[in-house]
């Protein structure tokens, strides 16, 4: 009975680690900070980011806003590759015209690219007017 579930819990561990992805991305938006209108009319919210290297080597990575159209603008340098098994965070406008939002919020998606391959789908909220 005891090797059915050794064999069980081995087998979780096998599948989990085979099905994890190479980067955990965390996009949030910046604590107190509201939505700004911008010269253009446009509105921008200010956002940290997390990125998680979970593999051993350096990645190139690159983030874009998929929906609604829109805009992402790092602060500083940005994030451009995290090195192996180690995480990098930065600051980044996203900035959206405002037709394209709803009143109050928004729900964005930001996709996570490996050169041309997409690694992941990150969602989180865009604030907006009334």
């Amino acid at each position: 009975a005891y090797s059915v579930v050794l064999v069980a819990l081995v087998g979780v561990l096998v599948s989990l680690l085979l099905l994890r992805s190479d980067v955990e991305t965390s996009i949030l938006r910046t604590p107190g900070m509201t939505y700004q209108v911008r010269e253009d009319g446009r509105i921008s919210n200010l956002y940290n980011v997390s990125m998680l290297n979970k593999t051993t080597e350096e990645l190139p990575l690159r983030l874009e806003l998929v929906s609604p159209a829109g805009e992402l603008s790092w602060v500083g340098d940005g994030i451009s590759h995290v090195e192996q098994q180690a995480s990098a965070e930065g600051t980044l406008f996203m900035i959206i015209d405002k037709q394209n939002l709803n009143p109050m919020k928004t729900e964005v998606e930001v996709a996570v690219y490996r050169g041309e391959e997409l690694i992941e789908t990150v969602k989180t909220n865009f604030m907006g007017p009334f």
